[in-house]
């Protein structure tokens, strides 16, 4: 079962995640499968996110919680990392603007700023409730992460922990 697609940074290649912890990437011309990638230790992928910067960068976000950054130009995993979520990690997001920063979110609650370039995790903030969506707006500061109970949290990375507002988006 694939739980999530993601176009290359030219759309020459599209990455796959699936249930079963492997991402597979395919030849958007051919269709056929290039490689496949996989961490024995990963359950179901639930969100892949390319970099911006770094063309062959993918992360990769799963139900064990671990967040995985993969070389798909190598197929070599470069980075696991196994203890940020205590839940389901289910966002993902690169800054538009920072090479360094990207962001995952889950159900824990947390939201994780790693810095990509040197494989660090930098910063953890705490919601009030599960996570299911991220993003980064265009200036690169301004977080949007979405809830289980229908909130919007926006946060200002620039500044505190807090959110700067919440938008109740849907009822459930």
């Amino acid at each position: 079962c694939v739980t999530c697609v993601q176009f290359n940074w030219n759309d020459t290649v599209i990455a796959s995640g699936a249930e079963n912890g492997d991402i597979i990437l395919f030849n958007v011309v051919t269709g056929l499968g290039l490689s496949s990638m996989s961490n024995p230790k990963t359950q179901a992928i639930r969100q892949i996110q390319y970099s911006n910067f770094t063309k062959s960068l993918l992360v990769a976000a799963s139900d064990d919680g671990s967040i995985n950054m993969w070389d798909t130009a190598t197929k070599k995993l470069l980075q696991a990392f196994t203890a940020q979520h205590n839940a389901p990690a289910t966002a993902l997001a690169f800054s538009p603007l920072n090479a360094m920063l990207l962001i995952s979110a889950g159900l824990d609650k947390r939201i994780i700023c790693y810095d990509a370039q040197n494989k660090a995790p930098i910063r953890t903030m705490i919601a009030e409730s599960p996570l299911t969506s991220a993003d980064l707006y265009c200036d690169g500061s301004t977080l949007a992460v979405g809830s289980i109970r229908g909130k919007i949290y926006i946060y200002d990375l620039r500044s505190g922990d807090l959110p700067i507002d919440v938008i109740t988006a849907h009822k459930s």
